[in-house]
């Protein structure tokens, strides 16, 4: 039973991954301070980070270390295939202060008890954009919408 969930997970991502590389839109380049993820685990998870310019992007790994990476760095080992980048409309949205306080975890909070499910990236992406405690993509996704104005998620072409 789990093989075939499996399969069928992996099946379903692979479609995805067909679709949107054939019809999803595009971004050249995130701004500053735009909120990235990619999928983690064929589908069942998913990890997130903040773009700061320069091909860098700051994330939680699953040591606890918040890191400096690039765009290859934050897709190694995970099953990504794109990085998607939240926007508004066509255009990357971005935010500095978002920038600046990922910057910051760098060296002033660059460790933390890691917890796949409690304090995991998700949770240390929106610590950089508000004070919301979440767990979850999807719960992410609502805070970018509600305190970023992104409506829609595009694939950063080239990232990969």
């Amino acid at each position: 039973m789990i093989i075939k969930f499996l399969i069928g997970n992996l099946l379903y991502s692979t479609i995805e991954f067909i679709i949107d590389n054939a019809f999803r839109s595009t971004v050249s380049e995130p701004e500053i301070g735009s909120i990235l993820y990619c999928d983690l685990a064929v589908g069942f998870a998913e990890h997130s980070g903040i773009y700061v310019g320069d091909n860098k992007i700051v994330h939680l790994d699953s040591q606890g270390n918040i890191t400096l990476t690039s765009p290859s760095g934050f897709i190694a080992g995970t099953t990504a295939l794109n990085i998607y980048v939240g926007c508004k409309g066509p255009s990357a949205k971005g935010n500095d202060y978002i920038a600046a306080k990922a910057m910051r975890s760098i060296s002033t909070r660059n460790r933390r008890k890691y917890n796949f499910i409690i304090n995991n990236c998700h949770r240390f992406t929106a610590d950089c954009i508000s004070v919301n405690s979440i767990s979850f993509l999807w719960q992410l996704k609502d805070i970018c919408k509600q305190q970023l104005d992104i409506d829609c998620w595009r694939i950063w072409e080239g990232a990969t």
